[in-house]
């Protein structure tokens, strides 16, 4: 279970890596667009036609929408691994439930306390692991929004920043999760040791 745990907070710590190379290619994307109108108004004199005005724009961000592209890219990956040590984690946490549920009525006092505080942990890591479905369901509607806006971008020379930005703060969340649930599986491989140890 240890290993699932850094499994996790390692997928989490790169996960979280590229949420900030995700914000920082939406700051170049709109810093790139900010730049084009800009040059467009001092060319005033000539007026650009929309296919032009697209082009324009796509010329001063086409860069940072392909580093855009491959950073989202990059971070569902992690994604992914953190959803399958998760799966694990929560069918781990339930058999431990189970084994030190039986525990908690042995006849030694010490076992038994210790039964119970491990019970208690694993329920809570087990609702701590399922969280993680927010946290995906967060990086799914970031996902959607970014492309919907790299879509807009390409069509119109269009692209709404502001959108994207508050969903990656709103994802922002996960390393105190990590910490969290690497400390409990240390915690409940600890407990389930003590406990073997006390009944053979």
């Amino acid at each position: 279970m240890v290993k699932s745990g850094k499994i996790i907070y390692k997928s989490y710590q790169d996960y979280n890596g590229f949420l900030d190379k995700i914000e920082k290619d939406i700051e170049a994307i709109t810093k790139a667009i900010d730049y084009q109108i800009k040059k467009k108004k001092a060319a005033e004199y000539r007026k650009l036609g929309p296919k032009e005005r697209v082009k324009l724009l796509m010329n001063g961000t086409k860069s940072h929408v392909k580093s855009l592209k491959k950073h989202l890219a990059a971070a569902e990956g992690r994604m992914i691994l953190m959803r399958k040590a998760n799966l694990k984690l929560i069918v781990d946490a339930a058999d431990a439930q189970d084994n030190w549920d039986k525990m908690a009525s042995h006849s030694d006092s010490a076992i038994s306390g210790e039964a119970k505080k491990a019970r208690e942990l694993a329920g809570r890591t087990k609702r701590k692991v399922e969280k993680f479905a927010e946290k995906k369901a967060d990086f799914d509607k970031l996902k959607r929004e970014a492309e919907t806006q790299m879509a807009r971008l390409e069509k119109t020379g269009e692209f709404t920043s502001e959108k994207v930005s508050g969903l990656i703060k709103f994802a922002q969340d996960h390393e105190n999760t990590a910490n969290f649930i690497l400390t409990a599986i240390k915690a409940l491989v600890t407990s389930g040791k003590k406990i073997a140890k006390a009944v053979k």
